[in-house]
Formats: C-alpha cells, sequence, structure tokens
C-alpha cells in the first residue's frame, strides 16, 4: 500500500488533503459510494424516490457488499482518498494481479465532480507500468472521458440478470455424457489459475482464495479436462470462465441446480453483452435485466469476454 504523505492541492483554509486510505474509513466510503450511485441513477432517470438514500437503506446495503470491500482493502494495490475537513469527498482504489491492474472503485462527491478531485484520485490509482488496465465504468459521462485519456475505452456493456427462484423452475437440462462438475477448493488452485491465464490473459489467486470462502464453486470437466469455471452465491455470484462459449448453458443450469439445492431467494448473474450464449439462455429462463448497468472498460481489445462472466457486483471482472 502507499506510505506517501499527505499533500495539499488548495491554498484555502480548508484544503483538499489526498491521502492513503485507511481500514476506518469503510463506512464513509461506502456511504461516498451508495449515494453518488443513486445520484447518478436518480439524474440518468433509472430510480425512483429519494435522490439521496435513508441510513437504513445505506446499512443494508453496506451489509451485503461489506465481504467485497473487505477483500479489497486487504488486497488493494492502491487506495487513495480526498477529503475535505476531515469529510470524504472522493475515493479511488485498483488492484493488481499478475501484472494486470484493475480499477474498482472511483467515486467523487456530487457537490465536488468540478474540482479536478477526480483526475489526481484517478491518477493516483493508475499508475503507469501495467500490462493491460479494466474498469467496470458506470455511465457517468465525466468518468468516462477521464477514462478515455488514460487510454481505457468501452468494450460492451454488463447488465444484471435477476431472477426470484419462487419463479423459476428447476433446471431440467440433460447433463452431457462427457461432462463432470468437480467442486473448487484450495487444491484445485492451479487448474484455476490454467484457465485465467488461457482466458484473461493473467492469475487471480487472491481473488479466488476469497471466493472460496463466500460462494459455492465448481470446476467444469470434460474429459477429465477443467474447461471452465463458476460461483454461485445467495447475495452475489461469479464470476465464471469458460473456454467454450457453448458450454454455458450447461453451466449455468448447474449453478442453478446449487441455488434451488441451498434454498436461495434469489439468483443474480452480471453478463457481459457479448456473451451471447449465456444471455440466450437467461431471457429463455425468464431472467429479467436490470435497468442499471456498467461498460466493461479495458486498455486493449480482450477477445475473451463472450467467455466470461464478471464477479457481482460490479466492480471488478
Amino acid at each position: 500500500m502507499p506510505q506517501e504523505k499527505e499533500a495539499s492541492v488548495d491554498q484555502r483554509s480548508d484544503p483538499i488533503v489526498f491521502r492513503p486510505g485507511r481500514e476506518d474509513d469503510l463506512v464513509a466510503a461506502h456511504n461516498l459510494f451508495f449515494e453518488t450511485i443513486c445520484d447518478l441513477s436518480w439524474r440518468m432517470g433509472i430510480q425512483d424516490g429519494e435522490r439521496i438514500p435513508p441510513e437504513e437503506e445505506r446499512a443494508e446495503d453496506f451489509r451485503r457488499w461489506r465481504p467485497i470491500l473487505d477483500h479489497l482493502a486487504a488486497t488493494a494495490d492502491q487506495y487513495w482518498v480526498a477529503e475535505r475537513a476531515g469529510a470524504m469527498l472522493g475515493l479511488s482504489r485498483s488492484i493488481l494481479r499478475d501484472g494486470v491492474r484493475e480499477l474498482t472503485e472511483f467515486f467523487v462527491s456530487p457537490q465536488a465532480q468540478s474540482s479536478n478531485i477526480g483526475r489526481e484520485l484517478l491518477s493516483r490509482a493508475m499508475p503507469p507500468g501495467a500490462h493491460r488496465t479494466y474498469i467496470l465504468a458506470s455511465i457517468d459521462l465525466r468518468a468516462q472521458a477521464l477514462y478515455h485519456k488514460f487510454g481505457v475505452f468501452q468494450v460492451c456493456a454488463v447488465y444484471t440478470f435477476y431472477q426470484e427462484l419462487k419463479n423459476l423452475a428447476p433446471p431440467q437440462m440433460p447433463l452431457p455424457a462427457e461432462i463432470t462438475f468437480m467442486p473448487i477448493s484450495a487444491e484445485t488452485l492451479p487448474l484455476l489459475a490454467k484457465l485465467d491465464q488461457a482466458i484473461l490473459g493473467h492469475r487471480r489467486d487472491a481473488d479466488h482464495l476469497w471466493l472460496m470462502s463466500q460462494r459455492t464453486g465448481f470446476l467444469l470437466m470434460r474429459a477429465d479436462q477443467a474447461v471452465g469455471y463458476g460461483y454461485i452465491g445467495e447475495t452475489f455470484s461469479g464470476p465464471f470462465v469458460l473456454i467454450d462459449q457453448k458450454d454455458y448453458p450447461v453451466a449455468l443450469a448447474h449453478a442453478e441446480g446449487i441455488a434451488f439445492a441451498n434454498n436461495f431467494e434469489s439468483v443474480g448473474i452480471d453478463t457481459p453483452m457479448l456473451n451471447c450464449t449465456a444471455i440466450e439462455y437467461l431471457l429463455g429462463r425468464g431472467y429479467q435485466m436490470s435497468p442499471f448497468f456498467c461498460f466493461y472498460m479495458c486498455s486493449e481489445q480482450p477477445a475473451h469476454v463472450g467467455n466470461t462472466i464478471i464477479t457481482g457486483p460490479m466492480i471488478m471482472i
């Protein structure tokens, strides 16, 4: 984590200060994130009700997000906060996995979005030297303009496909004779790494170890060869990575079977819109698309996006 001393870039009596993020920033950081997303959704006309979410709604959202926020805080490469007089105005955080950087969070308070805070935060979270850079970006045009200036561009949209299990019939898809499933565990980490390197181009062992503790994971095997994997959870699901996109119906049906066996209330699958086979399966099963979406962005044109489902919630691939 960065150890740079605090630096003022404003000469007013209450200057803006940029400093490394800390463990005790967690609640304030999530409140800033949630308020920013709600404000954006309200401005874009995809959210009804209060523009500023009430305290009980923030607390419930924080409870749902906390496991992944703790994981990102523990494994971040860069984590920066902008504040004035002790009040958080913005934050940026990125992870570095096998030489590949991903911007996981970048938010500036709606009251401070014309103060050049964003550019300073982004430059700190995205230092040069990564082989490739990913961002799951909101539809905020000001943020997207900044990302483009940093050399990261839209590949496709990502939508959440959501369904309550009470409205979903148990999957009946027959399993091809050559397909079997194996539970994911620490012992299967080399197989997961091999799949990630083949499809994503980099390993993400730290994320798999965390996912194993939070979600039910499985390897898809064909003739004793690992050809894909997936994770399913009650609150959030993903990622899914398959060598052959055509295997998505079988993999998603298996994930639904796990959800039924564990009495989940619902399933949410955050799917890049280039994954045509997964989308066809999910829509055919009656899943609904959420109105809020993100852009899958990368510093180059990745070939693998159609073979993946990202890690829910929409914060890292």
